[in-house]
């Protein structure tokens, strides 16, 4: 096999080829994990995530390919292949009646692109959709100490998109993100969920809801998989979460299934 490639969990090779053909052969699938108010059960949003199931291979998880599409290049297309696919998807809701912004993550190398906001703005205009339909969420390794990363995030602010800064928490998280004004959403990681029980994390967690809201940012919390979990979340006023306890990724299919039942609320 010619290109880069990486060892599997399960022993097997993967490589870039592989992962460059499935792209080209549209393999790779988008789900959507919902996203709930804690407040009503209702779907507010949704975050778009890959899934590969390889003819040979089974399953391949993002934790595999991912990597390896960002040391080979393919992220970008990657990207954008999830963007048209998610635009795709929204015109076909709008056309049912149902809006709900959907969530793209862009890695370092997607948002390094030249003139990115030009690109997004393309794929909007031509699904004739508005700008609050998307949502971009990048991760704490686009530093804001980077004059271009904070340029290009500007930008896309400019317009009109809501930017979500996902697993925050996980590492080198900074004020910085909180302050931003150009930054909307801050994702907690679901590791502070799994301590739940510790009376100093949960200290923390409310600690980082309230700053959010005072800075006028929303914030969704992660990996909510028990009801003790939903229990605080709602006594500190937490509205907005993601996690197994209401949905686990869903096919396309399943999404649209469960918007409808969502609409009857």
């Amino acid at each position: 096999m010619l290109g880069q490639t990486i060892n599997m969990n399960n022993g097997n090779v993967l490589s870039e080829n592989l992962l460059s053909d499935a792209l080209e052969k549209k393999e790779l699938d988008v789900y959507y994990q919902p996203k709930f108010h804690t407040g009503t059960g209702a779907i507010i949003g949704a975050e778009a995530l890959l899934r590969w199931n390889h003819e040979s291979y089974g399953f391949i998880t993002p934790a595999e390919f991912i990597p390896l599409a960002e040391e080979t290049g393919l992220i970008e297309p990657i990207g954008f292949y999830v963007l048209n696919e998610v635009c795709c998807k929204l015109a076909s809701l709008k056309e049912r009646g149902i809006d709900v912004p959907i969530s793209i993550n862009f890695s370092k190398q997607n948002l390094n692109v030249d003139h990115i906001e030009t690109r997004i703005f393309s794929f909007l205009e031509e699904y004739n959709l508005d700008s609050h339909s998307i949502e971009i969420e990048i991760t704490e390794n686009v530093s804001l100490l980077d004059p271009l990363m904070r340029e290009k995030i500007k930008r896309i602010a400019a317009m009109n998109i809501k930017i979500a800064v996902d697993d925050f928490g996980r590492g080198r998280s900074s004020i910085m993100y909180l302050s931003n004004p150009n930054l909307h959403i801050i994702k907690l990681d679901k590791m502070f969920m799994d301590q739940i029980d510790d009376v100093n994390n949960r200290l923390v967690i409310k600690t980082i809801v309230d700053l959010a809201y005072k800075l006028g940012k929303r914030i969704i919390c992660e990996g909510v998989e028990t009801p003790e979990q939903l229990t605080f979340l709602k006594s500190i006023s937490c509205k907005e979460v993601q996690g197994f306890l209401f949905s686990k990724p869903l096919s396309s299919k399943q999404f649209d299934w469960k918007l409808e039942v969502n609409k009857m609320k």
